[in-house]
């Protein structure tokens, strides 16, 4: 009974030795495609418009004005201009880049309203550059 015993204990030990094994390569495996920690994420970077006539006061200010003229040809003199209605009626920038641009050079979304009201300077230039 006693060599019947060695044989099991044998077997038990083997099969220990084989999970012990699995475990290391899948460890291993994990390691090897982790991301490092040291990598440090990018700083983000400013807004900037990808519209190129976008980046500057001048040129956005410019476009919007005519955005604006295009939407009053379509619902008249006495209909409202909305942002809406700049992006559908005159295929201007979307709403969310509207109040991403209008933000960057300081103006106010609802408060700024229409284009044609907004100042020749931007709002947000301290020496009247922008």
């Amino acid at each position: 009974m006693l060599p019947e015993m060695d044989a099991l204990v044998e077997i038990f030990r083997l099969q220990l030795e084989r999970e012990k094994l699995k475990l290391q390569r899948k460890f291993l495996h994990k390691r090897k495609h982790q991301v490092p920690a040291q990598v440090a994420p990018k700083p983000k970077r400013a807004y900037r418009p990808q519209n190129k006539a976008h980046r500057t006061y001048d040129g956005y200010r410019a476009s919007m004005i005519e955005y604006e003229t295009a939407v009053r040809e379509v619902v008249g003199k006495d209909g409202a201009v909305t942002h809406a209605a700049i992006y559908a009626d005159a295929g201007g920038p979307s709403e969310k880049t509207q109040r991403r641009e209008m933000a960057l050079y300081g103006l106010h979304y609802d408060r700024d309203w229409p284009p044609r009201t907004w100042p020749r300077v931007s709002p947000s230039s301290r020496n009247g550059t922008n």
